[in-house]
């Protein structure tokens, strides 16, 4: 039915709006380490540190976006350790 299929279509959306968040707060942690790393500056510290801060927000929206789908559940089965150490 129409509803079913705007559902599924939401959903979809969802989904890739925390997956473009995740790649976001990824890059952004990956290039503020990388700008501490290449200049010992600790303020490049500060993009890494927020980014890593949302990371357990972000799995949670994806573990929400989990339900009912199952290779989507083994992928965050994977992340959820990732995402903790990141965050420790």
């Amino acid at each position: 039915s129409v509803t079913r299929s705007y559902a599924a279509l939401q959903r979809t959306r969802e989904l890739d709006l925390a997956l473009g968040q995740l790649a976001a707060e990824l890059r952004d942690a990956e290039t503020g380490q990388r700008g501490f790393l290449l200049t010992g500056k600790p303020v490049y510290l500060e993009p890494y540190h927020h980014a890593i801060g949302n990371l357990p927000a972000v799995r949670d929206r994806l573990w929400a976006q989990a339900a009912g789908r199952p290779a989507l559940g083994e992928l965050m089965a994977k992340l959820d350790p990732l995402v903790d150490a990141l965050a420790a």
